[in-house]
């Protein structure tokens, strides 16, 4: 997200002065920052894959490297798949999350961040009671991965930085 937010808003003329009780609209997207915003996303998404894969090996092949525990070799083993779908998706999240922001849109991030992290804490909350376990919590953060990359996705093509045209 920190080459969209430093990018970004070099692409957007400065905001006209507010007109007094009037909403403030969304900024026409330049040509400029759709571009720019098309390439972050690529590298994005190049990136997930690369730290997906990189994270899958690290646990499936040479789990030493972080413990010796062979329960907790077990176990991340079996949430590896979960871990790297995650993580595959946190790079374009992020990345479109910094669209937004060096975009301007920060009241659209902070409703849906409210609303993201009450919901997801209710269900690690709700996971931990259960005693649910690794799996559960890994699924649960594919699906807080899920959520945000559409929400913020949607956000990013209905303003108009993530549309080709």
């Amino acid at each position: 997200p920190r080459a969209a937010k430093a990018s970004l808003p070099a692409c957007f003329p400065p905001p006209p002065p507010p007109t007094p009780g009037a909403p403030l609209p969304l900024p026409s997207v330049p040509p400029a920052a759709r571009r720019l915003s098309m390439r972050l996303m690529r590298l994005a998404a190049l990136m997930g894959a690369a730290v997906a894969a990189t994270a899958l090996a690290v646990v499936t092949r040479a789990p030493g490297l972080f413990t010796n525990s062979p329960e907790v070799v077990a176990a991340m083993r079996g949430a590896a798949p979960l871990l790297a779908t995650a993580l595959s998706m946190h790079a374009c999240t992020v990345g479109t999350e910094g669209l937004l922001i060096g975009s301007r849109q920060l009241g659209f991030l902070v409703r849906a961040y409210a609303a993201n992290i009450a919901i997801f804490l209710s269900l690690l909350l709700f996971i931990a009671r259960r005693g649910m376990g690794l799996g559960a919590v890994w699924s649960a953060l594919v699906l807080f991965q899920v959520v945000r990359l559409l929400t913020f996705g949607r956000q990013g093509f209905t303003s108009g930085l993530l549309r080709l045209k």
